[in-house]
């Protein structure tokens, strides 16, 4: 669980920020995320908003990746669509 406020039905992102890049921080971070808690620890935010722009931060046309493929080239905006999906489920 890492935004517990979040929900299918919600009209929001909820986007979850890892402040902290040091090997150590990002096994902490795994930690977290496998115990349920990562939204309690201190150096991760979690922004809810419409939309967000990914950038890199020295300008680069870095790939983005969904689901493991690349699908566009930073800066890229997300957001959401809006309306809903019908998924059918076994």
């Amino acid at each position: 669980m890492l935004a517990p406020a979040a929900r299918l039905d919600d009209e929001l992102l909820h986007v979850v920020l890892f402040e902290r890049g040091a090997r150590r921080d990002v096994v902490r971070y795994l930690v977290a995320m496998a115990l349920g808690c990562v939204h309690r620890l201190s150096d991760v935010r979690i922004v809810p908003g419409r939309a967000v722009t990914i950038a890199a931060a020295d300008g680069a046309a870095e790939p983005l990746q969904a689901d493991g493929d690349i699908v566009a080239r930073l800066p890229a905006t997300v957001e959401l669509a809006g309306g809903t999906t019908r998924v059918i489920a076994p």
